[in-house]
């Protein structure tokens, strides 16, 4: 995971149209701690929707931190969305689904901030 993301770096700030986001290598183990998720085989799509996001949905939760939602949509064999959540401390979480275009809207919550 670390080759394509980061290479030998311990962190990397990549701009985004919500502002700069610092990826680092401490909040990275958690996308491989599921085995059965694999995670860490999307993680080529992470900087394509991080600086080119279709939206970007802000979402206060529960305890009242600020979350953002980048959302990008890839075409292929089976359309799939990318979804990254920034959560307060800093570290990123990204998720990959199938299904149909309008089937998606689901993971847009909140406030969109940003829109293509």
């Amino acid at each position: 995971m670390r080759g394509n993301l980061l290479g030998s770096d311990e962190q990397r700030s990549v701009e985004t149209p919500a502002g700069t986001i610092e990826i680092r290598k401490q909040y990275l183990p958690h996308m491989v701690e599921k085995r059965q998720d694999a995670r860490e085989r999307y993680v080529h799509y992470v900087l394509p929707t991080l600086t080119e996001p279709v939206e970007i949905w802000e979402l206060v939760d529960e305890w009242g931190a600020v979350k953002l939602r980048y959302i990008a949509l890839f075409e292929g064999k089976y359309d799939f969305m990318v979804v990254i959540v920034r959560w307060p401390d800093g570290s990123v979480f990204w998720n990959m689904m199938h299904a149909k275009r309008r089937n998606m809207n689901s993971h847009r919550k909140g406030e969109c901030v940003y829109k293509r």
